[in-house]
C-alpha cells in the first residue's frame, strides 16, 4: 500500500512550490542601466550567472560601484556617477568666464565624456532655453543673458572660431567692413565674409552670416582688428572699396556703392589705393572704382591711381556691366563708358 503512494521524482518536483519567480531571463526584469552593466564587464558576467542560478534579479548600487570603478566603460553611467551632461550650463558658464562664446560639439564631447545621444539632448535644451544658437552642425555660439531677446551674440564674438572650425580663410569684407570703418549708412543686417570658395549663407534666430566669393584671396589686403573677444582680420579702407564695386550687384547697385564711398573716402589714402589698384586681378573694377571716387568728390584720392592706368593703356569698361547696352559717353581718365549715372544716398 505504502509502495503505491510513493511519488516519483519527477512528480514531487511538479508539486514543490517554485521559490523564484518562473522566468527564462532574469536580465529582462532588470533596470535597462544594470542590464548595460552586466554585458559589458566581466565581472558583473559572472554575477549574472550567479543571479540566473539564485533568482536574484535586482544587483544593489552599492555592489556595482566598486565592482565597475576602474572600467571606463561605466564611467559615465547614471548609477556610478553625477550625469555629466547635466554639468554641461557649468560647462558653457566656464567658457564665458574665459571670454569665449563658442564651442564645437568635439570639444564639449572631450571636456565632458558624455555619451553623444545624452550631449545631443543637452545641447537641444540650451537651445530651447536660448542659452545656445546653433550656428552651423557641430557649432554652436553661447547667448549671454542680455541677447537672449535677439537670440544670438554679435556675430564678430565668434567669427573667428567658426571659420577656423570651417577651415577656410576669410576677412570680413563689403559692408560689414565698410561700417568698421566709418560708413554706417549702408549698415547691413548680416555680417558679410569673404571667402575663397561659395558658401550658402547661415541663417539662425538673430543671426545671419553672408559669404562673397573671392578667388584671389592671396592678394586680399587686411589688417587685425580688435574686437569684444579676439582680433578679427578686415579688409583695408582701400581694399574695401574694391570689394564695394567687385561685389556692387549683391549689394544694391552701383547707387549703394556710391553711398557707401561718400562715407569710405575719408579714410582713403591715395598711395594705399594705387597699390590695391596694381594688384587687382579685374582691371574694369579699378577704372570703375576711380570714377565713382571722383563723383564722391575724393578726386585728390584717385590722382596716384590715375597716372598709373594712364601708364597702362587700359581697355575700354562700361561703368555699369550689369545693363546691356555699352552705349553711353567716354570718360577717357578713367576709359569708363558712362553706360549708367549712378546717385547715393545723402
Amino acid at each position: 500500500m505504502l509502495l503505491h503512494m510513493r511519488k516519483s521524482p519527477e512528480e514531487r518536483r511538479e508539486q514543490k512550490p517554485n521559490r523564484f519567480p518562473k522566468i527564462l531571463n532574469p536580465i529582462i526584469s532588470m533596470p535597462k542601466e544594470v542590464s548595460l552593466l552586466l554585458s559589458q564587464n566581466p565581472i558583473c558576467l559572472a554575477l549574472r550567472l550567479c543571479a540566473f542560478a539564485r533568482g536574484i534579479f535586482l544587483v544593489p548600487t552599492s555592489v556595482l560601484r566598486p565592482l565597475t570603478s576602474g572600467f571606463p566603460c561605466f564611467a559615465d553611467d547614471p548609477h556610478t556617477m553625477k550625469s555629466k551632461p547635466e554639468r554641461l550650463p557649468a560647462f558653457v558658464k566656464e567658457l564665458q568666464r574665459e571670454a569665449r562664446y563658442s564651442f564645437t560639439r568635439a570639444e564639449a564631447s572631450q571636456a565632458l565624456g558624455s555619451r553623444p545621444d545624452a550631449l545631443t539632448k543637452a545641447l537641444q535644451r540650451l537651445v530651447r532655453a536660448n542659452r545656445l544658437c546653433q550656428v552651423q552642425r557641430g557649432f554652436y555660439a553661447i547667448v549671454p543673458v542680455e541677447y537672449e531677446s535677439s537670440g544670438a551674440p554679435p556675430t564678430d564674438w565668434f567669427i573667428d572660431e567658426l571659420m577656423r572650425h570651417i577651415g577656410q580663410p576669410y576677412y570680413a569684407g563689403v559692408l560689414t567692413a565698410a561700417a568698421m570703418h566709418g560708413a554706417a549708412h549702408q549698415r547691413p543686417q548680416e555680417y558679410q565674409v569673404v571667402v575663397p570658395v561659395s558658401r550658402q549663407p547661415i541663417r539662425a534666430r538673430g543671426l545671419r552670416i553672408r559669404f562673397f566669393r573671392y578667388s584671389h584671396m592671396d592678394l586680399a589686403q587686411v589688417e587685425r582688428r580688435q574686437g569684444y573677444t579676439g582680433s578679427i582680420p578686415v579688409s583695408t579702407p582701400e581694399f574695401t572699396a574694391l570689394d564695394v564695386v567687385r561685389f556692387s550687384r549683391s549689394i544694391g547697385g552701383l547707387d549703394a556703392a556710391l553711398t557707401v564711398l561718400v562715407e569710405l573716402g575719408e579714410k582713403i589714402q591715395a598711395a594705399a589705393l594705387c597699390d590695391a589698384a596694381k594688384i587687382e586681378p579685374v582691371r574694369g573694377n579699378a577704372q570703375r572704382l576711380g570714377w565713382l571716387l571722383d563723383r564722391a568728390g575724393y578726386s585728390e584720392c584717385t590722382s596716384d591711381m590715375a597716372a598709373w592706368l594712364a601708364c597702362q593703356h587700359p581697355c575700354r569698361a562700361v561703368l555699369n556691366s550689369s545693363l546691356g547696352t555699352r552705349s553711353g559717353s567716354v570718360c577717357h581718365k578713367w576709359h569708363i563708358i558712362e553706360n549708367d549715372q549712378p546717385e547715393g544716398e545723402s
